[in-house]
């Protein structure tokens, strides 16, 4: 079972993971996400994450004050799990998948 390999052995895990930089963090994204980010990060897996801005730049008609939105993402994941970051959040990061269901190329 993989929790079970997680447990016994973290090293052997990385995670990828992200959020597009669309408006403020709130209980649904703790919820879907943030917990079990930080639960990973507190059994030993290296948790990397990315600020996929360029998806927001791409994927819609208004961005609003992106760098600010970017900024103050990061700032929430730092106070959701302080002494955890290494300093190497990213943002400007993946802008390689479009947007909607048609639109893939590979579908």
């Amino acid at each position: 079972m993989l929790e079970e390999e997680i447990r016994r052995h973290p090293e052997r895990f990385r995670v990828l993971t992200g959020d597009r930089p669309t408006g403020p963090l709130h209980l649904g994204h703790y919820l879907g996400t943030l917990a079990n980010r930080v639960r990973l990060q507190q059994a030993g897996v290296e948790v990397f994450l990315v600020i996929a801005d360029y998806q927001v730049i791409i994927c819609r008609d208004v961005v609003g004050e992106l760098s600010r939105t970017a900024r103050e993402l990061i700032l929430d994941y730092l106070a959701a799990h302080p002494g955890r970051a290494d300093g190497n959040a990213r943002a400007n990061a993946i802008a390689d998948a479009p947007c909607g269901g048609s639109e893939r190329p590979w579908t």
